[in-house]
C-alpha cells in the first residue's frame, strides 16, 4: 500500500513542471504503427494449434499492420465527429520505422541483422493497396499525425542472440516472419523481446543511441518533418538516452 502511494506521489511530482492549461483536452495516442506483430489470421491459427498461448495475449490476438480498408474506416469515423470549431479528433500515431528483413537475416545464418523500412513491409503485406497513400491522406485531413516510437519494436541484440543459440520457439516464430512469441510455459510474460530499449542481451546504450538517431532521421525523411514527441516501446528507456 505504501509503495503504491509512493509511486503515485512520484508520478504527480514529475508532472508538476509540465505544460498546464485550463482547457479540457482529450489526447488520443496510438502506438506501434508500421510495426509487425501477427502477420495473418492463418499464422495466428497455426500457432494456436501448436499450443502457443496467443489467445491470451491481446497484442498477438489483434495486432497486425492496418490495411487500406482499416484506415478508411478509422478516418471516416474520425471525420464524422466535429467540435464547435468544425475540427475532427486527431490520432497521434506513434510510428515504428523499420522491421526485420527476415530473408537477409536467414541468408546470413543469423550472424548479421538487417532491417527494411516499414514502407516496404506495408507493400509486402498489401501489394495492391498503396496503404501509405492512405496514411498521407489522413495527415492531410488532419485526423492522423505521426510521431516517433522506435526504429524497431524489439531488442535486436537479444533476438539475434536467441536465434543464434537455436531457441526453438524463436526460430519457429521467425519462420512465420514474427519476432518472438509468448512461451507455452510462462504466457503471463508475454513477448519478452518487445522492450526495444531494454539493456539485456548485449543491447548497449551506445547501440541504442545509434539506433534512435537513425530512426529519427528515417522519420524525418519519410514524413518531411521532425517528430515533436517520443515514447519508447513498452515505456522503457534509460535516462542517458534523453539527450538523443
Amino acid at each position: 500500500m505504501l509503495e503504491k502511494l509512493r509511486k503515485t506521489i512520484n508520478r504527480h511530482y514529475r508532472n508538476l513542471s509540465g505544460w498546464k492549461t485550463n482547457r479540457k483536452i482529450i489526447v488520443i495516442e496510438s502506438d506501434d504503427w508500421g510495426s509487425i506483430r501477427m502477420p495473418s489470421k492463418e499464422v495466428y491459427e497455426l500457432f494456436l494449434s501448436k499450443g502457443f498461448p496467443i489467445d491470451t495475449r491481446v497484442f498477438e490476438q489483434n495486432d497486425t499492420l492496418a490495411s487500406k480498408s482499416d484506415l478508411e474506416l478509422l478516418f471516416s469515423s474520425l471525420l464524422s465527429i466535429k467540435n464547435s470549431k468544425g475540427q475532427s479528433p486527431i490520432i497521434t500515431a506513434n510510428v515504428v520505422m523499420a522491421n526485420p528483413d527476415f530473408e537477409k537475416i536467414e541468408e546470413s545464418k543469423f550472424e548479421k541483422y538487417y532491417y527494411e523500412s516499414f514502407l516496404d513491409t506495408l507493400n509486402t503485406y498489401y501489394p495492391e493497396q498503396k496503404v501509405f497513400d492512405k496514411w498521407k491522406q489522413g495527415i492531410k485531413q488532419k485526423v492522423f499525425y505521426p510521431q516517433f516510437h522506435a526504429r524497431e519494436h524489439y531488442n535486436i541484440a537479444k533476438w539475434m542472440q536467441l536465434l543464434r543459440s537455436g531457441s526453438k520457439d524463436d526460430l519457429e516464430a521467425f519462420s512465420s516472419n514474427m519476432v518472438g512469441i509468448p512461451s507455452k510455459t510462462n504466457p503471463e510474460l508475454g513477448n519478452k523481446l518487445q522492450i526495444a530499449l531494454g539493456v539485456d542481451g548485449g543491447n548497449t546504450l551506445d547501440n541504442q543511441k545509434a539506433i534512435l538517431e537513425e530512426g529519427l532521421s528515417l522519420f524525418e525523411s519519410v514524413f518531411g518533418f521532425q517528430s515533436k514527441s517520443f515514447i519508447a516501446p513498452v515505456y522503457t528507456w534509460h535516462s542517458d538516452l534523453n539527450p538523443i
